[in-house]
């Protein structure tokens, strides 16, 4: 099948029906610290749970650098419902 372009004109954007485009937006998880219970109040939008799975390593590779100096146990990775999606120990290098 080959691929439909598409058209721009005057600003409005025409695409065809069977288009790719995502319709709905991208969940949002959000990054928790524990035992402390510090929340991202932002939230990074993701495709999915795996996304948030490589976000939740990301970040505790970062806070292992720092792990002398911060007080964190662990990192929960939840979704715009609250819930858990990954649980990550935080381990000293």
């Amino acid at each position: 099948m080959q691929a439909r372009p598409f058209f721009i004109f005057k600003g409005n954007v025409e695409k065809p029906s069977d288009s790719p485009v995502r319709e709905t937006p991208m969940p949002r998880y959000y990054v928790r610290l524990e035992p402390q219970g510090i929340t991202d109040q932002d939230g990074e939008e993701l495709p999915g749970p795996e996304a948030a799975k490589r976000l939740a390593e990301r970040v505790a590779q970062d806070l292992a650098k720092h792990r002398e100096e911060l007080p964190y146990q662990s990192l929960v990775v939840i979704d715009e419902r609250g819930e858990v999606v990954h649980e990550k120990a935080l381990v000293l290098h």
